[in-house]
């Protein structure tokens, strides 16, 4: 049970920040009931938090954040589970498993060496396949920012070509 003072703060955020953290959601997960439910989700984690979160002016921040970071762990389960059905209807399994794990290790490969902000704009450009307005959108940097990220991408991994055709290919 939550105490009387964090409930009536818990009840004050809710009452401010609900429509701001559902449209955040809706934006990101293109559903008017899957944003509901992510906005109840955060709300929750919320309630676990208010303790930890100090400033008042820094709890907008931390509920879009917080809804964000939820958002997206949804769309990779949703994204997932699409291509193990993909995967499974496929009569040559057995091949495309194969292909996938490889291009698993490829990408881990690639992506090592760089920090965790390039790595993730360049799994959401080139392995989920969104735009770039899209990936700004979903980690709430500027599309000048994704963009800079994917061209310093590009430039230090010009000589991984052969390497990722032969992977594929060997």
């Amino acid at each position: 049970m939550i105490p009387d003072a964090r409930h009536a703060e818990l009840k004050e955020a809710y009452e401010r920040y609900a429509s701001m953290v559902h449209a955040r959601c809706r934006s990101i997960l293109g559903s008017e009931n899957e944003a509901w439910d992510a906005t109840q989700e955060v709300f929750i984690k919320l309630s676990r938090s208010l303790p930890g979160i100090r400033k008042k002016e820094s709890l907008y921040s931390w509920l879009i954040s917080a809804g964000t970071h939820y958002c997206i762990s949804q769309l990779r389960k949703r994204r997932s589970v699409e291509f193990d059905e993909q995967l499974h209807g496929q009569e040559n399994a057995g091949v495309q498993q194969e292909r996938r794990f490889a291009l698993k290790r490829i990408i881990s490969g690639l992506l090592l060496p760089w920090e965790r902000k390039v790595r993730e704009v360049v799994v959401y450009a080139y392995v989920y396949g969104y735009r770039q307005d899209e990936i700004a959108r979903l980690t709430g940097m500027g599309e000048s920012t994704v963009r800079k990220y994917l061209t310093k991408f590009k430039r230090g991994s010009q000589g991984s070509k052969d390497r990722v055709e032969e992977e594929l290919n060997g």
